[in-house]
């Protein structure tokens, strides 16, 4: 059976307050001017000439680490809606993208929607296709909404059922699109967010691991913990270092060794 992944579909609505605080964080934390934002927002302004009025980015949190899941958004704008401080989630610090999460959060004519792909999906049918259907999912919650006339997805690879889908104008698949389009690096930002806060919870579960400070990447610190105390429940089985210290430990694998395919 298809184990899909956990939905949390979102729209944005927070206290004035809110975002009143979160840009005033932004403008204080970074240099991101309006050519930067104009430069983000051409591949959007070509789509809505075309009567594509809702632009979707697609993006993705977590290729890479060890454990936890990979986290997929989907986010679009109301034409006209304006967030400031966006960019490709790794070249903002955390307090602005914390920031300019909040901000997402809280602006009318924000829409997003996350899937959160678990570490046994992952582990069942490899990263790059569990980051696939996470992305397809967030999508098909967006087209249900009818907020979606055009997707760009960051990276080289289009979601299946989204490259097929004849009801999608326009379909784009784009390296570096979160450095490049608005409504990609918001997505990058959400997902990212979305994908710390759940580290920092699974810290409490598993305090050996310190996920609440490298978030599951492979950093020193992690292996270490790795090797001294084994895999813990969100490890990813298919991977080798979490193999590695598994065996290690005498813990038998419930899992087939697979390719470990990347995007």
């Amino acid at each position: 059976m298809r184990r899909s992944p956990r939905l949390l579909l979102q729209s944005a609505s927070a206290p004035p307050v809110v975002a009143a605080r979160a840009a005033a964080a932004v403008m204080a934390s970074g240099e991101r001017g309006s050519s930067l934002d104009a430069a983000m927002l051409a591949k959007e302004r070509a789509c809505w000439a075309k009567d594509l009025r809702f632009v979707v980015g697609v993006d993705e949190a977590g290729r890479g680490p060890l454990a936890g899941p990979v986290v997929v958004c989907a986010c679009a704008f109301d034409q006209g809606v304006e967030v400031a401080g966006l960019d490709d989630s790794k070249k903002l610090s955390e307090e602005e993208r914390d920031a300019a999460f909040a901000l997402l959060k809280s602006t009318p004519g924000v829409h997003y929607a996350v899937a959160v792909v678990g570490p046994e999906v992952i582990d069942d049918i490899n990263i790059l296709q569990a980051t696939l259907r996470g992305m397809d999912d967030c999508v098909a919650q967006l087209k249900r909404r009818g907020v979606c006339s055009a997707v760009l997805v960051d990276g080289p690879f289009l979601p299946p059922a989204c490259a097929a889908a004849d009801d999608i104008a326009l379909k784009e698949a784009i390296k570096g699109g979160d450095a490049k389009v608005r409504c990609i690096a918001a997505a990058s930002v959400i997902a990212k967010c979305t994908r710390d806060a759940l580290m920092r919870a699974e810290a409490a579960r598993f305090p050996l691991y310190g996920f609440d400070v490298h978030k599951g990447y492979p950093v020193p610190a992690h292996r270490d913990a790795l090797a001294r105390h084994g895999p813990c429940a969100i490890h990813r089985m298919s991977y080798k270092p979490c193999q590695d210290a598994a065996a290690a430990h005498g813990v038998p694998l419930q899992v087939k060794k697979k390719s470990r395919k990347q995007i």
